[in-house]
């Protein structure tokens, strides 16, 4: 018989073994990223009932790392959305990109 896997991160989250979906933690578990911080600015203008892409951020916040702003603050409780928004791009094609949000409430 082989012995129970370690929890790869004791500390939580992702690889502790937690059962709470990531994203779903009800308000009280959520935690605020430091004050001054680009995560910070991203959640202030989430709470706002604003919807960003990564180049209205990196455009607005400074930021080209939104994703992984987006990936920590989850790790952190808010239960952030993600939609996918088509662009326009060069010789008249179109991709898609992330916008992301907090559902309606704001998510507290």
């Amino acid at each position: 018989m082989m012995p129970a896997p370690e929890k790869r991160n004791p500390a939580g989250g992702p690889g502790s073994g937690d059962q709470h979906a990531v994203g779903h933690a009800p308000a009280s578990y959520r935690t605020r990223p430091a004050s001054g911080t680009i995560r910070a600015a991203v959640l202030d203008a989430l709470l706002t009932g604003r919807s960003l892409t990564s180049l209205e951020a990196w455009r607005e916040l400074g930021t080209s790392r939104l994703a992984a702003d987006v990936h920590e603050l989850r790790r952190m409780g808010w239960p952030i959305v993600t939609v996918e928004v088509p662009v326009a791009c060069r010789a008249g094609r179109t991709s898609r990109v992330a916008r992301y949000s907090l559902p309606a409430g704001g998510g507290r």
